[in-house]
C-alpha cells in the first residue's frame, strides 16, 4: 500500500461512494434505467481504491499496473 495518511485513505474510500449515493434518490426518479445496481457501483469503487492505493513497486511485481 502506498504510504498515505489515514485521513486521505478514508476519503479515497468513502468519498466516491458518498458522492454517488447522495444524488441517487433524485436520479432514481428520472425516466429510464440510468443507474447501475449499488453492488456494481461499490465493486467498481473498491477496485479503483485498490488501484489508487497499491504501491507501484508491488503492482509491477504482480503485473497489475496497467499502462506501464
Amino acid at each position: 500500500m502506498r504510504p498515505l495518511p489515514l485521513p486521505l485513505l478514508i476519503q479515497l474510500m468513502i468519498g466516491p461512494m458518498a458522492g454517488h449515493m447522495l444524488p441517487r434518490p433524485a436520479l432514481t426518479a428520472a425516466p429510464g434505467d440510468i443507474l447501475p445496481p449499488v453492488e456494481v457501483v461499490a465493486a467498481t469503487f473498491a477496485e479503483a481504491f485498490i488501484r489508487a492505493t497499491t504501491h507501484p513497486d508491488h503492482a509491477r511485481e504482480t503485473g497489475t499496473l496497467r499502462g506501464h
